[in-house]
């Protein structure tokens, strides 16, 4: 779910990975590797956010 959001904000930013990639001053592969939901931190996930010009919001919900 959430490389797919990753995915999502990329794409309704109208940016490619190798611009978030610039924008996070890190190489696209590396995006890729986020976007495939590998190496993720909360540090890289509010700098992707940040990126593609979106804020991050994390929520724990109780289970269902």
């Amino acid at each position: 779910a959430i490389a797919e959001a990753l995915i999502r904000a990329r794409m309704e930013a109208g940016l490619t990975q190798a611009q978030v990639a610039e924008k996070m001053g890190i190489s696209q592969p590396r995006v890729a590797q986020f976007e495939s939901g590998r190496n993720l931190t909360i540090k890289t996930l509010v700098g992707y956010a940040t990126a593609v010009g979106k804020t991050l919001n994390l929520q724990i919900r109780p289970a269902q």
